[in-house]
């Protein structure tokens, strides 16, 4: 069995294990075992393969502002199941208060009472972060002060 997998980027797995990285057309080849009863690849059956573009890690973070002194927001890089690199934005407001997440144009990502956070990964270009498929280059944390009514102290 021959199969190229056309490409800019791409990684083939096998039985779970990541073997072929590379650029442009790839070749995976297995051949027949001799009882003609499986497929074989580097001295081991093949229950399952798959082709697809490897996850990024995007060195370029976007730009934070975290609204008010007081430093309301964190940003904690970490990597996903499946190693690829996310930016979590937390935005820690009082839960008294209503939390806004924006986009240097204005547009409201999050609007919510109490603390939030906003999730972003990597393009597959490896340039930039994507909140769903919105390009984010600033991100700002804000909060509006609670209405006043029994209980609320902000």
């Amino acid at each position: 069995m021959r199969t190229n997998f056309p490409s800019t980027n791409t990684l083939i797995k096998y039985n779970g294990n990541t073997d072929v990285i590379g650029t442009g057309t790839l070749t995976f080849i297995a051949t027949c075992n001799a009882a003609n009863t499986a497929w074989i690849y580097s001295g081991a059956e093949i229950t399952k393969w798959e082709c697809f573009e490897p996850c990024q890690s995007c060195p370029i973070f976007p730009d934070v502002n975290f609204g008010p002194p007081g430093n309301l927001g964190t940003v904690v890089p970490s990597t996903d199941s499946n190693g690829c690199a996310v930016r979590t934005y937390n935005c820690n407001v009082l839960p008294t208060q209503t939390a806004y997440i924006t986009t240097s144009n204005g547009v409201v990502l999050i609007q919510a009472p109490g603390p939030n956070s906003l999730f972003v990964t990597c393009n597959a270009a490896n340039t930039e972060w994507l909140y769903g498929a919105m390009p984010i280059t600033y991100i700002q944390c804000d909060f509006l002060p609670c209405t006043p009514w029994p209980g609320c102290s902000g």
